[in-house]
C-alpha cells in the first residue's frame, strides 16, 4: 500500500517570524512609496484636481491592493505635497518640495538635478538659483538617464548642505538613441553604451544584422531602460 505524503510545515520561531515581518514591511513600504511616485507625476502633469477614482485608475496596478493606494494618499496629504479641496478633488500643494531638473549622470551610478526649477501658484515654471544641485542615488533614479528632463521630490538635506532627492516621473527624454559597443552575449546580444554616463548594459530585443560582428560601434534605439543591466 502507498504511503501517504505530507506536506512539511515550517516551524515558526520568534526569529523567523520577525524576518518574515520585517520583509514583509519593506516589500509594502517599497510599493507605497512607488505609489506615491505615480501619484504625484500624475497629478503634476495633470495640472489640475483630480478625483479619487481618476488618480487610482490612473496609478494603481495589478500588484497593488486599495489599503496600499489609500495608505500612499494619505501619507501625501499629511506630509502637505498634495491637498484635498472642498470638492473632494487632489491637486499638487505650492508648498511640495517637487522641481523640474535636467539628470546631470555620473560613471559611477548616481546625478545631480541640475538646472532647477518650481511651478507657482500661477502655474509658471520659474528657475531656482542659489541652490546645490540636489544629489540623487541609484537606488533613486528610476529608470532616468542622463540629460532626461525630469520631475524631483527633494526629502532631505545633507549636513554639507545639499539636498537629497529622488526622481518622481520622467518629463522629456534627451534622446531615444545610444552609441555603443555590441557585445555577443545572452539572447540577442547586448550593447554597452561608449558615454560612461550611461552606466548600464542595455539588452537587445531583436537580433541584430548579420554584418554586425563581436565589438562593432553600433547605434541603437532605446525602448526601455527598466531592465537594463547596471555595469
Amino acid at each position: 500500500m502507498a504511503r501517504k505524503k505530507y506536506k512539511t510545515r515550517r516551524r515558526v520561531t520568534k526569529k523567523n517570524y520577525r524576518a518574515d515581518t520585517y520583509r514583509n514591511r519593506q516589500k509594502n513600504s517599497g510599493e507605497i512609496n512607488r505609489l506615491q511616485q505615480r501619484i504625484l507625476n500624475f497629478l503634476y502633469l495633470a495640472e489640475a484636481p483630480r478625483k479619487l477614482k481618476e488618480i487610482e485608475r490612473a496609478v494603481a496596478t495589478s500588484k497593488t491592493g486599495g489599503k496600499e493606494f489609500a495608505s500612499a494618499l494619505e501619507t501625501l496629504v499629511r506630509s502637505g505635497d498634495i491637498i484635498k479641496n472642498n470638492r473632494r478633488a487632489y491637486t499638487i500643494s505650492t508648498a511640495a518640495s517637487l522641481f523640474e531638473a535636467r539628470l546631470e549622470m555620473n560613471h559611477r551610478g548616481f546625478g545631480f538635478a541640475e538646472e532647477l526649477s518650481k511651478r507657482d501658484e500661477s502655474q509658471l515654471i520659474r528657475q531656482e538659483k542659489g541652490r546645490k544641485a540636489p544629489y540623487i542615488s541609484p537606488n533613486n533614479l528610476g529608470s532616468a538617464r542622463h540629460d532626461d528632463r525630469i520631475l524631483v521630490r527633494i526629502f532631505k538635506t545633507r549636513k554639507d548642505d545639499r539636498a537629497e532627492a529622488e526622481v518622481i516621473g520622467i518629463l522629456k527624454r534627451s534622446s531615444d538613441q545610444l552609441v555603443g559597443i555590441y557585445n555577443v552575449g545572452r539572447g540577442f546580444g547586448e550593447v554597452l553604451p561608449e558615454d560612461p554616463r550611461f552606466p548600464f548594459v542595455l539588452k537587445l530585443r531583436t537580433p541584430p544584422p548579420t554584418t554586425i560582428a563581436d565589438g562593432s560601434a553600433v547605434l541603437v534605439s532605446v525602448q526601455s531602460t527598466d531592465e537594463a543591466l547596471p555595469t
